[in-house]
């Protein structure tokens, strides 16, 4: 129902524009519809979803941008080179698995599941495009009680024009993985109306299927929604199946070809690579930042870094105790492997949009304007759609009690320091229109 274009944020970072069709933006139903889609997929956060940063739903042209993912869609991959190895695709369905997880825990039904829509990124799957299928049902463009989705990834109720629930991605990820592990569909080919006829009254032909991980596909493509598992527990299968399944970090997760796609990808034109040399050397770097929970993933804020204003420096001077405390923290960044570059902020100056990036950095945050409470977070994939609170300290080294919240305008760091509460809010508004400057720590 539209054209996928890579863009550019304002602050240069890549994004994929997708515009919608004239013929589609023009029905006033499929606006109505595709802005409460929009709505609820902003609302989706997770490592193996793609962050939607903006978008326009009012009027035509009517356009959703989101996080670029450097890698080749799992369609692609497989007509390339194959179908994929065991190991990478228990990771795959693990990733997917995951992503319906935090589809569902907003409301939202992929709808459309399917290779074209799982994107293969160098730490993990990414899930594309969830929700938005369902603008297009009832309206002038398609005929009452239609469907759109599509047909060889469909599960028997949707295809039917029955009630979708999240049962129905659970056997779109059933067919998704038996695509992923033999390179054809678990109903085989043909006509839509003989497909239709064997997802409905036929059982799947996984004979190709790895006998691992025959039997989760076959629970996934039962007929019945209530037959089979949840999101949840196909992910946990495939823990107990593969080593290291469905972890955020799983670097060399993909086969050598396909591995290669990604960095082929990923790699930046010889313009854009001339424009970062020149920025390193002058010291101005952009890093992107979500935040989440220990429990939940949550979207958060754009951590823009560039060069530091004499207010800046000012703004960051130090007592005693705010360099223990940043000493102490100073120390855990040095034992972590995979720091790319290390930034301190001082509590007031986190601004409230976001933008995705494309390094895996470690950052530090001064939650107090003393520095006498510092965190450490670090982002857990490439991309940049998100990062973990790993510790929060005092300039003793001692772990502070801390909670992450969600409120009307973002997420909000609550931290008890010497029993005074320290707030500071970061903000999970996302936009591609503004930037806010920030200097490193000197």
């Amino acid at each position: 129902m539209g054209t996928v274009y890579l863009s550019h944020s304002r602050g240069g970072q890549p994004v994929a524009l997708k515009v919608i069709r004239p013929e589609f933006a023009e029905d006033p139903e499929f606006r109505r519809r595709f802005r409460h889609e929009v709505g609820a997929a902003r609302r989706v956060q997770g490592p193996f979803t793609v962050p939607v940063l903006d978008s326009s739903t009012s009027r035509p042209p009517l356009w959703l941008a989101t996080a670029h993912v450097p890698g080749p869609a799992l369609s692609q991959a497989v007509q390339r080179h194959g179908p994929l190895p065991l190991d990478s695709v228990l990771h795959l369905v693990a990733g997917v698995a995951e992503a319906l997880t935090s589809i569902h825990a907003t409301g939202v039904i992929h709808r459309d599941l399917k290779p074209a829509n799982v994107l293969l990124a160098a730490d993990g799957p990414r899930v594309i495009d969830f929700g938005i299928a369902r603008a297009a049902e009832a309206t002038s463009l398609t005929d009452t009680g239609a469907r759109v989705g599509t047909p060889a990834y469909m599960a028997p109720e949707q295809a039917t024009g029955g009630r979708v629930t999240p049962a129905s991605d659970v056997f779109s990820l059933g067919s998704v993985a038996c695509y992923a592990a033999t390179g054809g569909h678990a109903f085989g080919e043909g006509q839509v109306p003989a497909l239709i006829y064997r997802i409905v009254n036929e059982r799947p032909r996984l004979q190709e299927c790895p006998e691992a991980i025959r039997e989760l596909i076959l629970r996934c493509l039962a007929k019945a929604p209530a037959d089979r598992p949840s999101p949840a527990e196909v992910a946990e299968a495939c823990r107990a199946l593969g080593s290291g399944a469905g972890q955020r970090r799983a670097e060399g997760w993909l086969p050598p070809a396909v591995k290669a796609d990604v960095r082929a990808v990923a790699a930046p034109p010889p313009a854009a690579a001339a424009r970062r040399k020149q920025e390193k050397r002058q010291a101005a770097l952009r890093l992107a930042v979500a935040a989440t929970s220990l429990a939940a993933v949550v979207a958060a804020a754009l951590l823009l870094l560039a060069r530091a204003t004499d207010d800046d420096e000012a703004a960051r001077a130090q007592d005693g105790a705010g360099a223990g405390a940043a000493s102490c923290l100073d120390q855990y960044l040095a034992r972590e492997s995979k720091v790319f570059n290390q930034y301190r902020l001082v509590e007031g100056a986190t601004p409230q949009n976001v933008l995705s990036g494309t390094e895996e950095h470690q950052t530090a945050l001064v939650l107090s304007r003393d520095a006498r409470a510092v965190a450490a977070v670090r982002l857990y994939n490439d991309l940049a759609t998100g990062l973990d609170i790993v510790d929060v300290i005092d300039a003793d080294c001692s772990p502070l009690r801390w909670d992450l919240r969600l409120t009307a305008d973002g997420a909000v760091i609550d931290v008890d320091l010497e029993g005074h509460d320290y707030e500071v809010k970061i903000g999970s508004t996302m936009s591609l229109l503004q930037q806010v400057d920030l200097g490193p720590a000197s």
